[in-house]
């Protein structure tokens, strides 16, 4: 019915987009043209006058002019010199077609003229430029795009990498489709029949953007396509995208002829192919590691190792390092450094030893950065930890203390650093108002130098140490305590405090009286003695006597002068006391009248504000 290897109708010239559709007009015509013409010469007495019923213009969606004139119905298929080659593939649906449809001659054909029209053929469909160009032969189609010379894949930029040693080779394989038509040799009228179409890549690298097309003659009907076909009219298209290498496509077709004849379907394939091209690139690369130890003491060495590695399959030329120093380190040539390493081979590593001192205490930053040929750069920090132990010294006590009392001082010595403090002492120095009595801990008093030692040992960092010792104020004045903390490494801490040693105020007076009872008329005396009893001197002594009316004052003895106001005796003050000292006070008296007698004295001094109230009794009796 319609089955033609190839396809009879449309022998494939070079496939062109749109814009080379006047050279592929002329392909098809120039091949049809001589073909056909031959057929027809063989054929041409056996047409008959009748015409087919299949006269009517073949035309491909959007034509302007049919594809192929009025094919005669008797013309034998066989008659035409078209030999399809044996296509490996798989295997067929049904017989293979091996002779064409034969027909009796209708009576009734008339012969009609041959004739193909290059303006006739229409594009199939619109394509995009192949690049490169499809040549397409029968059966096989190929693409052949030579590569003039091979491409160097250049890197992004700023990636710290470079392409090199580009070595490309560009493979033999071409692009290539096959196409093989599978089914009965004969059908009838009005019963549908089934073929199959097999699209084969026979080449051994993918192809692209293919694109089958089938042109059903006219009186043919399409019962039903798998995959399902697209397009208008009489023309079917299936687009399969890429097929792999030897990877096959098959589309079956059921169709159903309601006249008789010699019928022929044509199929052709499109599609995109492509050269392989392969290349080997080297990639030299750049890698900095920066290592520091994890603590170090402040004025202690730290060594910063510089490792400086080609990762990558390409030497690495020109390479140079730069490290900078924070200020917390020191190097003997300064905080920066340059080194020239030359070249990398591919997997070389080299590590620099850069050696330095630390002087301050905290994170210290050290940064490296390498480059090479090629603009080629790497980079890496680190944060050397610079620890430091610290001491805190607290001194607690008394900042007043009474003449031959007690004083207990505290001593508290702190690291308040993030490394351990070694060799702790401490050291209280006994002033000169004071005299040592005792102190815990384990220190050690030396009368020598006057001085309280205590031996720490370690301190850990965040850990405090407390210690007390005591002492006996002695002398009145204000004295400093002077206290010492110091440590390994040349650590101190110094502190200071002033204590006042004063004396106690204390005053005693004690009144007697020398007669007890009296007669009137008779004389008798009072003794007043002050004492200063204090570790203090007493100031401003003040004395006054209150003589009752049973009395009569007759003399006063005294250290300073007085004064006699109505029945008081009011004594000047006594600039000063000192302290154990005492002093007399004596009023003589004469009894004029019997009685219980009452005499008073007071006592006031600068410290003793409250007057010290003495009363002596004195009986007064008569005859």
């Amino acid at each position: 019915m319609c089955p033609s290897h190839g396809g009879f109708w449309g022998i494939e010239g070079p496939v062109r987009s749109e814009e080379g559709g006047s050279r592929m007009r002329k392909g098809y015509f120039v091949t049809g043209l001589a073909v056909l013409g031959l057929a027809g010469l063989i054929g041409w007495a056996t047409l008959g006058t009748a015409q087919s019923a299949y006269d009517t213009p073949v035309k491909a969606p959007g034509a302007s002019k049919p594809i192929v004139e009025p094919i005669p119905a008797q013309l034998p298929v066989e008659s035409l010199p078209i030999k399809i080659p044996d296509i490996s593939g798989p295997a067929p649906i049904g017989k293979p077609l091996a002779e064409p449809i034969q027909l009796p001659p209708d009576p009734r054909a008339k012969p009609a003229p041959l004739i193909i029209d290059p303006t006739d053929i229409p594009p199939i469909k619109p394509l995009k430029p192949l690049d490169p160009p499809v040549r397409i032969e029968e059966p096989t189609t190929k693409v052949n795009e030579p590569v003039e010379k091979p491409t160097q894949v250049l890197p992004p930029p700023d990636q710290g990498y470079r392409p090199l040693n580009v070595e490309a080779s560009m493979s033999s394989t071409q692009p290539a489709v096959s196409m093989e038509w599978v089914g009965p040799t004969a059908v009838k009228v009005g019963m549908p029949a089934d073929w199959s179409l097999s699209v084969r890549n026979t080449s051994t690298i993918p192809v692209q953007k293919v694109i089958v097309q089938v042109r059903v003659p006219v009186g043919v009907n399409v019962v039903s396509t798998e995959p399902k076909a697209e397009g208008a009219e009489s023309v079917l298209v299936w687009e399969f995208g890429t097929l792999l290498a030897k990877q096959e496509r098959r589309i079956s077709m059921k169709l159903m002829s309601a006249q008789r004849g010699d019928l022929a379907c044509q199929a052709w394939v499109t599609f995109t192919g492509s050269s392989v091209m392969k290349m080997r690139v080297r990639e030299p690369k750049l890698l900095v590691k920066v290592q520091v130890p994890d603590k170090v003491l402040v004025g202690d060495p730290a060594n910063v190792v510089m490792t400086i590695s080609n990762p990558g399959d390409h030497p690495t030329d020109k390479v140079k390092i730069t490290a900078i120093l924070a200020d917390g380190l020191e190097s003997i040539r300064g905080n920066k450094l340059n080194y020239d390493l030359g070249t990398l081979a591919a997997g070389e590593t080299r590590t620099v030893t850069l050696p330095c001192v630390t002087k301050t205490a905290g994170q210290q930053k050290c940064d490296v950065f390498a480059e090479a040929d090629g603009g080629l750069k790497a980079g890496d920090n680190v944060a050397l930890n610079v620890i430091q132990p610290r001491l805190d010294l607290a001194v607690a006590g008394p900042k007043v203390r009474y003449q031959d009392k007690k004083a207990t001082y505290t001593l508290k010595v702190t690291n308040p650093g993030d490394a351990p403090a070694t060799n702790v002492f401490i050291t209280e120095t006994i002033p000169s108002g004071f005299k040592f009595h005792q102190a815990d801990g384990g220190g050690q008093h030396d009368d020598a130098t006057r001085s309280v030692k205590w031996f720490i040992g370690e301190l850990g960092a965040g850990q405090t140490k407390e210690v007390k010792v005591e002492l006996i104020a002695m002398v009145q004045g204000e004295f400093t305590h002077k206290v010492i903390a110091h440590a390994s490494r040349g650590m101190k801490s110094e502190q200071e405090l002033k204590t006042a040693i004063e004396g106690l105020s204390a005053i005693q007076m004690e009144l007697v009286d020398t007669e007890d009872p009296v007669q009137v008329g008779d004389d008798t005396s009072y003794e007043i003695k002050v004492t200063s009893t204090g570790t203090k001197a007493e100031t401003d002594v003040k004395l006054i006597c209150t003589i009752p009316t049973q009395l009569k004052l007759k003399s006063v003895q005294g250290p300073v002068k007085y004064d006699v106001v109505g029945n008081e005796i009011i004594f000047q003050a006594l600039p000063r006391l000192a302290p154990k000292a005492d002093v007399v006070y004596k009023v003589t008296v004469t009894a004029v009248n019997k009685g219980d007698a009452r005499f008073k004295a007071s006592l006031t001094t600068s410290s003793v504000v409250d007057p010290v109230v003495k009363v002596e009794s004195t009986k007064v009796y008569a005859d």
